[in-house]
């Protein structure tokens, strides 16, 4: 059963077009919420819908929200109405990074010490691969 909701529609007439893109946080009273988007022509009788997030911290579905109504004002659209007021929750904890994969590889130490030792030399650093 879903106690709040907010619904934001942007609308793009840009070169042509006319579409509308929806994005809707429901937060149901076990504290979870989803994130749906409903997408098509603008005044159809019937627009494309799919779900972005299920049963989610609420914290995580306002900021999946935040990022495709980002991500559709930078492609031109423009917020048309926004429906409901649900306040932004608290910042996720702040441990939660801990758990999440890194976004860069480790060097291998074959390749620390080369740079190093380049360093130490003061000489450009040759690229190279090493097979493990």
């Amino acid at each position: 059963m879903t106690i709040k909701s907010q619904t934001t529609t942007l609308h793009c007439t840009a070169n042509g077009s006319h579409k509308q893109y929806c994005v809707s946080i429901d937060v149901h009273a076990s504290g979870t919420a989803d994130v749906r988007v409903a997408y098509g022509r603008i005044n159809a009788h019937s627009l494309n819908q799919s779900h972005k997030e299920r049963n989610v911290l609420p914290a995580t579905a306002h900021a999946t929200a935040e990022k495709l109504i980002r991500a559709k004002l930078k492609k031109g659209y423009v917020i048309h109405t926004t429906i409901g007021n649900l306040e932004a929750p608290p910042a996720a904890d702040p441990v939660e990074h801990l758990f999440k994969k890194p976004r860069f590889k480790a060097a291998t130490i074959a390749q620390t010490n080369a740079s190093i030792a380049a360093i130490a030399q003061n000489r450009p650093r040759r690229r190279f691969s090493v097979a493990i």
